[in-house]
């Protein structure tokens, strides 16, 4: 690529990067720098931080970017998690798209310029997302985010997106009418690790989300991320689920079956990572709940008599 070009009549379309931040004074620096050096430099960059202890040590950081006007550094006065900061980022923003990046993650240098082509030939698109590299101290390993996931169709359909969540939030752009339409992130307790999960789904439900099968940023595997905890995502998915069937009266209807797949999908997930760490007991009870939910499920009784053996 050398450039995403505007159909004729049509000025660019501006960035906003987005960038909820909390301790992460150790590597923003580098989230920042992935997003100035773009081949198509965002319109602004936002950095958020969600009242971290080590605020202050963050925001000299940045401290040469914010004063040239290269990014703009915000504080909230009380840590309310990662969907409320990134609602306040959107609010200070003027780009007609929105991309999203988390503090530790790192954007390749044709991360915006591919989204932006992509609105630019497929205008009824609302929002892309895309592959990423996975990575461990910025050292890239092997494979890729969605390797388990493959094949991913073009045009990513809610149905698809509701077995199992294959957008990750670095990747994704978004139209800021869009936004306006279907947000803001929801800021509840119960959301925490997936308030990004639940406006997808929103979104795909009535708009075109397109997937770009290129890895066009990289996520960083930490041991300490939300998302990396299984019981954190079986409830927030759990609740994900439940709102969905609260705000529709037709989706256990037509989508009860897939979403009881999901949940039985998720517990079996979580079963697995007790049974991994040694918590029998747990991983007993985890994997006994899958089993009532399908008993015909042959992989859950497996589980379950696995965790007769041992110590509980």
């Amino acid at each position: 690529m050398t450039g995403a070009t505007p159909r004729a009549g049509n000025a660019r379309p501006t960035v906003s990067v987005i960038i909820p931040a909390y301790r992460a004074s150790g590597y923003l620096a580098g989230a920042v720098a992935s997003a100035l050096e773009q081949t198509v430099p965002p319109h602004e960059v936002i950095v958020v931080d969600d009242a971290s202890p080590d605020v202050e040590e963050t925001a000299r950081t940045i401290e040469h970017w914010t004063r040239e006007g290269r990014v703009r550094f915000l504080r909230q006065e009380r840590n309310r998690g990662p969907a409320a900061a990134r609602n306040r980022a959107i609010a200070a923003s003027s780009g007609s798209l929105l991309a999203f990046l988390d503090a530790d993650d790192r954007f390749e240098k044709e991360r915006l310029e591919a989204a932006i082509e992509v609105f630019a030939n497929h205008p009824e698109t609302a929002m892309t997302c895309s592959d990423a590299f996975l990575s461990v101290e910025d050292v890239v390993q092997a494979g890729l985010k969605n390797d388990a996931w493959r094949p991913i169709d073009e045009v990513l359909s809610f149905e698809r997106l509701l077995q199992q969540n294959c957008i990750y939030t670095l990747t994704v752009t978004l139209r800021r009418q869009v936004f306006d339409a279907f947000g803001p992130f929801d800021e509840s307790p119960a959301f925490i690790a997936v308030e990004d999960y639940e406006l997808w789904l929103r979104i795909a439900r009535e708009r075109v989300v397109r997937y770009i099968d290129r890895p066009l940023a990289r996520y960083n595997l930490s041991p300490t991320s939300l998302s990396g905890n299984p019981r954190r995502m079986f409830e927030g998915v759990s609740a994900v689920l439940a709102k969905l069937e609260r705000l529709d009266p037709e989706f256990r209807s037509r989508y009860g079956a897939l979403a009881a797949k999901r949940r039985f999908d998720l517990r079996m997930d979580l079963a697995w990572t007790l049974f991994e760490r040694g918590e029998r007991g747990a991983a007993r009870r985890e994997a006994w709940s899958a089993v009532c939910a399908r008993p015909g499920a042959s992989r859950a009784w497996k589980l379950w008599a696995k965790t007769l053996v041992g110590k509980a």
